[in-house]
């Protein structure tokens, strides 16, 4: 097997890997070119903290990394993550990769390696579900809270629709009547399930092919008892061994092998790094190879006392296991390692540690104008965080606690120097520095990670992402969206004269002179999940929705931006400077909240009325920016409830609708929970109630909400596969409904306003409980985005807030 050979095959959009080792200068220069090359852009891995951060501080952090793909880190608790994985994914096809090779240079093409090769297609439609259980353990692995490792996985699951409904399955049957089996830590030890594989078999003898083993040879003596073997056939590196002679002597079943014949060589010049394990039985051959050496953390610990691994197990025709093999693995057999071979390793290679290496610091994320740092799960007392360009240069040093976990805007003197910052490090209250710290910038590595476009998908790209204002981009959206409901009419037209070949008497919208921008919105318009050209090119939806979410959240960002920069402009001028003529403008006449009266009349006051914010210290362009801010906010509500109006019967809400509602909440709750739920101050200029038409975000986001909950309480709906997109607005609906009960019980909101959103919040809750299945993709998709959602910070302050 040649990995560089692998690597080059077309029709992958998603390569997920994980590895113990791994060498930034290999991957980069091999493994990145190749899949990039040939469409597989989004790319994501997983590695032990510990051999990372020994490499970084070797080589330094790896140029593309954090921008051309991500990598993740994981610390196993008391063991090593171990698992050698290269997982990749198309839209109807799988590759998997599961063996002993790190993603290093000796790994890729020097060490002998054993891996196995896995492959779903329609010729191999049997092993979907073990790709899915492979899939579900490397997310497993994965930190929650890691935004870039969760939207690679989202993205590979959204792009492979033949993965996305299938139920995770560790064994499979083939259809010759042989099985396989991917065999992890997560709930038993490897060695227990490799057992349970075999089931009632008898096993005549056992070969094991493993670079590291423990001292006693513990492991190994453990398995021999378990399968009730008395026939045993050791294979080492000929380097050095965990092992000293009169060890292995010991054992009278026990036969240690030279590797010789596998081409390995001593002295590292080519070293044997297989993990193979071969149990010979009367009815069967079972051969289990992948990343566990013979070893007891590695064969007989669960990922909470031992290491992370990953192997696959297959039966073979008896007697045809050792003849299958690539190399002559025979022919080690009737080799015996000679006494001057033994050379004892003086460390152990499944545990690595070392006196003198630096803390780990976690990791730091930019997105939009925003940055964090989410410190490693053994917090530490951080001082401050130093972020350095190429050279090694310091570029800024930023207070810790300022972005412990926490989203913190960019500082104006950082945005210029943003695109020159390599890596960053924490240092300790003491002066201790931490290892170099991977810096991932988010939208970067999601628009490196779009599959390759057409150019009718790059100009919509282009349209879209090139907007210079919240305006531009939501006139962009009407040409491109499903939300035009003469556009959508039109585009059903054509598509039913295509279908029936068209002709004279068909309508003149259907004809060119009337449809010049039909291509602006064929992504939109046309159904199918995707059109792929004969060279892997994707023109598909998702990415246009991505496109969408990723300028909608950066005009989000920049808005709120503005809004909290005239706040504390605000806060920072003394009313006493200010004439009493100008606190009679912007004072209120008493209390803001709307405790009496009919809410629909707040729509007759005048449009020009500027909202009364108490001890508003501020120029007029100050209030306007505020106004506009305000104003643009409430449009964007009204836009939606005008859609919403527009829907047809059997019509499901559109993903790019979608969208435009998390938008739309999203400003209103972000805006909401900069301060708590207190009144209109120079604080906290938006109230939670008011007469005036702009204010008041319960008033706003109850008849958003009350309008997507009637429109979703419909139980044919909410049954049937939704996509992705339609869940992600479903679980803002469900959080955001959770917030307006307490507000209510909060406030003393109006029966006009509180009446009708209960009873929509109602419906919908009581539809959604019914008509979702339990344990469906759908439902839990759905819950996955809602435990999200309630853990954010945004909605915690704000749940909090209400809740005091």
């Amino acid at each position: 097997m040649k990995f560089n050979q692998i690597l080059k095959e077309r029709g992958y959009h998603t390569a997920l890997m994980t590895t113990f080792s791994f060498d930034p200068i290999s991957y980069q220069n091999v493994s990145l070119v190749a899949l990039n090359f040939h469409g597989c852009r989004n790319q994501a891995l997983l590695t032990d903290t510990k051999m990372f951060n020994r490499a970084i501080s070797e080589m330094g952090i790896p140029s593309l990394a954090g921008r051309r793909y991500h990598i993740a880190k994981r610390r196993m608790p008391f063991g090593s993550f171990h698992p050698k994985i290269i997982l990749q994914l198309g839209r109807d096809r799988g590759r998997a990769v599961i063996g002993s090779a790190n993603l290093t240079s000796a790994g890729m093409s020097g060490n002998v390696e054993a891996c196995s090769l896995l492959r779903y297609d329609a010729e191999n439609s049997y092993s979907a579900g073990i790709f899915r259980a492979v899939l579900d353990y490397i997310e497993h692995h994965a930190d929650p809270s890691d935004p870039t490792m969760q939207r690679a996985i989202k993205q590979a699951l959204r792009d492979s629709p033949w993965l996305r409904e299938t139920p995770s399955e560790h064994l499979a049957q083939l259809p010759d009547g042989s099985r396989i089996g991917f065999l992890c830590e997560v709930d038993r030890p490897i060695a227990d399930q490799f057992f349970d594989f075999i089931g009632a078999d008898s096993i005549k003898r056992l070969i094991v092919v493993a670079p590291f083993q423990d001292g006693d040879l513990a492991a190994i003596s453990k398995l021999r008892e378990m399968l009730s073997v008395n026939n045993v056939w050791l294979i080492p590196d000929l380097s050095e061994q965990s092992f000293r002679k009169q060890t292995s002597d010991a054992f009278p079943w026990l036969n240690v092998c030279s590797a010789a014949a596998l081409g390995v060589e001593p002295e590292y010049r080519r070293r044997l790094h297989a993990k193979l394990v071969i149990a010979e039985g009367e009815s069967f051959d079972y051969v289990m190879t992948g990343s566990s050496n013979a070893s007891m953390p590695g064969l007989f610990r669960s990922g909470i006392d031992g290491n992370a691994e990953a192997n696959v197990v297959r039966t073979m025709t008896a007697g045809t296991a050792i003849l299958s093999m690539q190399r002559p693995l025979g022919d080690c057999l009737e080799t015996p390692l000679k006494p001057d071979q033994y050379v004892y390793r003086m460390r152990s290679g499944d545990n690595f540690s070392s006196g003198d290496e630096g803390f780990d610091g976690g990791y730091v994320d930019f997105e939009q104008v925003t940055m964090r740092w989410r410190p490693p799960p053994n917090e530490f007392p951080a001082s401050e965080i130093m972020f350095f360009n190429d050279d090694g240069g310091e570029v800024l040093t930023v207070d810790a606690s300022i972005m412990r976990n926490t989203w913190a805007e960019i500082p104006d003197k950082l945005t210029e120097s943003e695109i020159e910052i390599r890596y960053a490090r924490v240092a300790k209250a003491g002066g201790e520095v931490s290892e170099p710290i991977p810096v991932a910038f988010v939208n970067e590595i999601k628009k490196n990670a779009r599959p390759p476009q057409s150019g009718s998908l790059k100009r919509q790209l282009e349209a879209i992402e090139g907007a210079d204002s919240i305006e531009e981009l939501f006139e962009t959206i009407s040409k491109l969206s499903i939300l035009n409901y003469k556009e959508m009419e039109a585009a059903e037209k054509r598509k039913a004269g295509h279908k029936t070949g068209g002709g004279a008497g068909d309508d003149k919208d259907d004809g060119p002179e009337e449809n010049k921008d039909a291509d602006l919105s064929e992504g939109f318009l046309d159904v199918s999940d995707a059109l792929v050209d004969s060279h892997g090119n994707t023109e598909d939806r998702a990415i246009i929705l991505d496109s969408l979410r990723l300028s909608l959240n950066q005009f989000t960002a920049m808005m709120l931006f503005r809004i909290k920069s005239s706040e504390e402009e605000m806060s920072t001028l003394e009313a006493s400077v200010i004439s009493q003529e100008e606190k009679d403008v912007t004072e209120p006449d008493g209390d803001t909240r709307n405790t009496q009266g009919d809410d629909d009349a707040e729509d007759d006051k005048s449009e020009t009325t500027a909202p009364k914010l108490r001890k508003l210290t501020s120029t007029p362009q100050k209030r306007n920016a505020l106004k506009s801010f305000i104003g643009d906010l409430y449009d964007r509500e009204a836009d939606l409830r005008k859609a919403i109006a527009l829907k047809r019967p059997n019509i499901e809400m559109a993903p790019d609708h979608c969208l435009l509602f998390e938008l739309v909440v999203q400003m209103i709750i972000r805006t909401a929970a900069l301060d708590g739920a207190k009144e209109a101050t120079a604080e906290f200029p938006f109230p939670p109630l008011s007469n005036e038409k702009h204010g008041g975000w319960v008033r706003m986001l109850s008849k958003c909400i009350s309008s997507h909950a009637s429109y979703f309480a419909d139980p044919q709906l909410l049954s049937s596969d939704l996509e992705d997109d339609q869940l992600s607005a479903l679980a803002t609906l469900a959080a955001s409904c959770q917030l307006m009960i307490l507000a209510i019980q909060k406030y003393p909101v109006t029966k006009p306003v509180s009446g009708p959103l209960m009873e929509s919040i109602l419906r919908f809750e009581k539809c959604r409980s019914s008509s979702m299945q339990a344990g469906s993709r759908s439902l839990i998709t759905f819950q996955k985005f809602l435990n999200g959602l309630e853990r954010h910070e945004v909605f915690v302050r704000m749940t909090d807030g209400l809740r005091r």
